[in-house]
Order: structure tokens, then C-alpha cells, then sequence
């Protein structure tokens, strides 16, 4: 059952509208409250069967959910808006109407008062909101009745259990007669509601996810966790040093490389670079069978990158594997065919709407190097350029490289070039496919000419997401392999001048077994680095960590000599 978004609440820093215990536990006397929420979070949508309190602030009602906008008059002040939400989300589910949340888009100062008064006119809230989600998760309302009439049950069965006076019936129906003579719609209830009944979990196939993108495209998702980067919480009480973010990065690393304790000294929150705090890193498995190790993952990227999602084959496994680290992680489920179609993640984290400058896409066994790229820009596109030997000609069959000649090399190639350019029915942010083939073309100096390169390792910028998500879709409809889509991507959309390079080191042979052999920190990233091997994760807790503490957060190093 597909549903629409028609109440959009932004969240608000600053002193937006929270419970009177929260002002009084967690704001100082002599301060303004300073609540922060996750700005590069995603959009997201309350499912049918769920309830989230929101309030009549920042609050964007579309046209169809006008009919929500009555504000009761039943209830004390400092409840009106919070039991009007519930009220609104349950009668949303017989119309397939959706609330969504969105990222922070405002700042609130507020006004001196007492939060004792607000204290006793929420009492409702602290006492009642159990008993008010059980009796509207259990409550129905005739198949026979239309939708206002359900509105005015509902409005009806609430001051029959006192959850507001029986003023409401009144208002409410007087309400409903004035939006229809005014000539409003009155929504039509849709056949299926979802309930759930006692230990029952939502699951994301009892219902349709969509995403709308700017140009109002669906895009039907399949499973996708989505966990907001953890904020700090207002306190009374002063900072202290294990909030600063060095000094997390020293405590999270240690935890997996005890030996820094002896390498690094002087901890300091005073060369500390917030560089990547606007990209998503999107992390991809190929293989479902090594997702234990995010636990190296999350410590060497969290406090660098804090908006970070991973993609693989199995959500199931990845919960298993990960649940005893003691915290959740954002998660998207795609089949990615061994890594062959491991750019579909890149689309679907586009997909989600994250609030970024741009999207880093890299291996689960990719060492990225990220204090070499602090003075990089994020408006253009980071790749990989393996030299002439990856130029391929297209019409040439029997090329060198395996890849090529299978259905995932030249077969699907050709089907979707010939795809573009007989696609005419192109959105407006692409315009026309001939400028794509054109930049690409000038990238080898000729049209019978593609590169083919390492695809562990690559950025795209927001400015160009949509263009990137619609053509990675068209290589992804006839199965191209990732190292031929990617870089045909990014070199259809990026001109030669423009593109960043990265520079790091590909291991082929026996060197994979040794990867810290020929390690150095200037260049942009190692791999494969196997963290499976726990020769590795020793080398990499020797070299590779100490220089993170000191090019990232600005520890010194005692001792750094590494012989491989």
C-alpha cells in the first residue's frame, strides 16, 4: 500500500518545544538550553503502526492533511498540539497518509517562564500517553463510514475515554462542515490498514517506502536501518575531556589496537579537523561473512566520518554480527552479486536524501588515508585512474581483461550505451544523454575508447547525486560490472580537468599478504587490506592507527619505527 507524506515536522535546535522534566533536569540556570539534532540526517518517514509525538511547530501541513489542523480546545495549553498529533497519525493510517520528519531547518530562543507551570499542564502526557497508543492502536473504525466520519468516531471515542473534554465533538464537526463548504476534499479512506497486535515487530516489507526525490520519482526501497548520528545531550554539569572528539578516537581505537598506549602521547583537542563531518562514507561488503569486522570499521572511521552507512547482501547477518558492540548502525540490504553491482549502494544511499556535501563510497577492505585529503574539494568527483593498460576498445571482443568478455563486460556495456543513446524521455536534471557520451569520450580522446579502473574507492558530490543515481541505474538494469560503470560514471559526468585523482596503492599477488610492505602516508589509501588476517590488524594497529592520532587528532608520537 503505497502512502504519501502530508504533515512534514523539521526538527529544531536551540530550545525548541520539549517537556517541562527535560528544561528541568538538563538546562543551566545561567544559560540558553542548546539542544542540536542530526543535520545530515535523512528524511524519515513514520510508518502505519508507529506513533511519534509531534507538535504544531515547524510544523508544514499539505493541502490533503488540512483536516489536521484543528487544534483542541479540551485539553490544557501545553497538550493541545502533542494529543492533536496522535489524534492526526491514527486517522493518517485510513487514508495511507504518512508524518515525516526532516533535519533541523530552524533555531529557536525562547521566553522566560516557569517550567513548574508547564510541569503540572503536561501531566497528561507523563501519565495517560501509554493508555492513549494502546486505545488508538486498537482502535477501528467501520469499513462503512467515510473518512470525516471516521474523523468525528475517533474525536467522539477520545472524550468517551477522557482523554479531552466532550467539547471536542462539537468543534470538530463544526470544523469538518466549514472545510466542506469552503469546497476542501474530503480524502478517501484506503481498503488496508496496518495494525499490529502484541509482540508483533514492523517489518519493511508490511509496507512501501518511497522516496521522493525533488522531481517527485518513486523509488520503491527494499530494507534500510537508518540510525541518526547520536547528539550531545544538554547538561548542567561542565564538559569534560572524554566528550572531545580526540580523545574518543583515542579511546575507540585502543580498544582494538592496545599498543598506542605506548606510542602516542600528549592527547589534545587542539588540531582536530571536522573536514569530513558533511559526507556520508558508505561502506560496502561484498561478502556477508565479514561483517564482524565493523568493529576495526567504526573505530577507525566514526570520529572522522560521523555519518556513516553500510551496505551489503544480508541485513539479518549484519545484526548478528554486529549486536555485540554495543551499539546500532545504519544499514542498507541490497543484492550486490559478490561485489559485481556494488555501486547499487552508492544509488540507494543517494536515494535516502542524506543532507551532504557528498558521498564517499569505499570497500570494507579499503585503508583510507583521510588526513591526506583535507584540503581536497567536495564539488567535484575522487577517482581512481589505473593507467593505459585498463583502456578498453568497445568494439574489440577478445579483449585481455576476463572481465570483458563476460555477459557482465562488453554485452551489457553495449546494451547500455545503445540505451542512452536512444533514450529520449530523460528528466529535466539530465537534459540530454549526448553531453554524457560526449564528456566521455573526451576523456580517452576517442569514441571507441573506455576506461575501465579500481572501483574501492570514489566520491560523488551532491551537486551532481542525481545525475549519478539515473545513469548508475541505467548500467545497473543490464548487470555492468562495477569497475566499468563506475568510472564510465564519473567520467560522462566530470570533465578530464576537473576530477580529482587518488593516488594509492593496489595490491596484486603475494603483496596482499603483506600490505604495511609498501605502506606510506602520503598516498590516499591501501587495499585490499584484510582485517580477517590478524597479522594485519597488527600492522595496521602499529603504522596505520598511530598516524591517524597524529595527522587527524594531533597526538604525538613516542614511537612510530616500523620494520616490515
Amino acid at each position: 500500500m503505497a502512502s504519501d507524506i502530508d504533515i512534514s515536522h523539521g526538527t529544531v535546535n536551540g530550545d525548541p518545544d520539549v517537556d517541562a522534566i527535560f528544561r528541568l533536569t538538563r538546562k543551566s540556570e545561567t544559560s540558553p538550553l542548546n539542544v542540536t539534532f542530526d543535520s545530515h540526517a535523512p528524511p524519515v518517514l513514520v510508518p502505519q503502526g508507529v506513533f511519534s509525538p509531534f507538535n504544531s511547530q515547524n510544523t508544514l501541513f499539505h493541502e490533503r492533511a488540512f483536516w489536521a489542523l484543528l487544534i483542541p480546545t479540551g485539553t490544557t495549553f501545553r497538550m493541545c498540539d502533542i494529543w492533536r498529533g496522535y489524534w492526526a497519525q491514527r486517522l493518517m493510517w485510513e487514508i495511507g497518509d504518512r508524518l515525516a520528519f526532516f533535519p533541523p531547518n530552524a533555531h529557536q530562543n525562547r521566553s522566560a517562564h516557569s517550567y513548574m507551570d508547564d510541569a503540572e499542564d503536561e501531566k497528561d502526557m507523563y501519565f495517560q500517553t501509554d493508555s492513549l497508543i494502546d486505545f488508538l492502536t486498537n482502535w477501528t473504525c467501520p469499513s462503512s463510514m467515510t473518512f470525516f466520519q471516521c474523523v468525528l468516531k475517533l474525536t467522539t471515542d477520545m472524550a468517551d475515554k477522557h482523554f479531552w473534554k466532550s467539547e471536542e465533538i462539537d468543534l470538530t464537526s463544526r470544523w469538518l462542515e466549514d472545510l466542506l463548504e469552503l469546497g476542501y476534499s474530503e480524502p478517501t479512506r484506503v481498503i488496508e490498514v496496518l495494525t499490529l497486535s502484541d509482540n508483533e515487530t514492523l517489518k519493511l516489507e508490511d509496507y512501501n517506502i518511497f522516496h521522493y526525490d525533488i522531481f517527485q520519482q518513486k523509488t520503491l526501497f527494499s530494507n534500510i536501518t537508518f540510525i541518526p548520528v547520536e547528539q550531545k545531550s544538554p547538561q548542567v554539569t561542565t564538559r569534560n575531556l572524554q566528550d572531545c572528539a580526540p580523545q574518543k578516537a583515542y579511546d575507540c581505537l585502543s580498544k582494538i589496537c592496545p599498543n598506542i598506549t605506548k606510542m602516542v602521547t600528549a592527547p589534545t583537542d587542539t588540531f582536530y579537523s571536522d573536514n569530513f563531518f558533511d559526507i556520508l562514507l558508505v561502506i560496502v561488503f561484498n561478502w556477508p561473512g565479514f561483517y564482524f569486522n565493523v568493529r576495526f570499521l567504526d573505530a577507525l572511521y566514526s570520529e572522522v566520518f560521523p555519518n556513516i552507512i553500510y551496505c551489503g547482501d544480508n541485513a539479518a547477518q549484519f545484526v548478528e554480527q554486529t549486536k555485540h558492540l554495543g551499539k546500532q548502525f545504519s544499514f542498507i540490504e541490497e543484492p550486490l552479486d559478490r561485489g559485481i553491482v556494488g555501486y547499487k549502494c552508492a544509488v540507494r544511499a543517494i536515494e535516502m536524501n542524506f543532507n551532504v556535501k557528498g558521498f564517499l563510497i569505499m570497500g570494507d577492505d579499503v585503508l583510507f588515508k583521510h588526513w591526506t585529503f583535507l584540503n581536497i574539494t567536495k564539488e567535484h568527483f575522487w577517482t581512481t585512474f589505473e593507467g593505459g593498460h585498463n583502456f578498453i576498445n568497445v568494439s574489440e571482443s577478445n579483449h585481455w581483461w576476463s572481465w570483458w568478455k563476460m555477459n557482465i563486460g562488453k554485452p551489457a556495456f553495449d546494451k547500455t550505451m545503445e540505451d542512452l543513446k536512444s533514450d529520449h524521455s530523460v528528466p529535466k536534471y539530465i537534459n540530454n544523454t549526448s553531453f554524457f557520451l560526449d564528456s566521455l569520450w573526451n576523456f580517452t580522446g576517442s569514441s571507441n575508447l573506455i576506461e575501465a579502473s579500481l572501483s574501492d574507492l570514489y566520491y560523488i558530490p551532491a551537486v551532481k547525486c542525481l545525475q549519478t543515481s539515473w545513469y548508475m541505474k541505467k548500467f545497473l538494469n543490464t548487470h555492468v560490472f562495477l569497475e566499468i560503470a563506475v568510472p564510465t560514471v564519473i567520467r560522462g559526468l566530470e570533465t578530464k580537468r576537473d576530477v580529482v585523482l587518488i593516488n594509492g596503492s593496489s595490491l596484486w599477488g603475494g603483496d596482499r599478504a603483506k600490505p604495511f610492505k609498501i605502506y606510506s602516508n602520503v598516498q590516499h589509501f591501501l587495499h585490499p587490506v584484510k582485517l580477517t588476517d590478524p597479522v594485519t590488524v597488527s600492522d595496521m594497529c602499529t603504522v596505520y592507527v598511530p598516524d591517524v592520532l597524529k595527522y587527524s587528532f594531533g597526538y604525538t608520537l613516542s614511537s612510530s619505527t616500523y620494520v616490515p
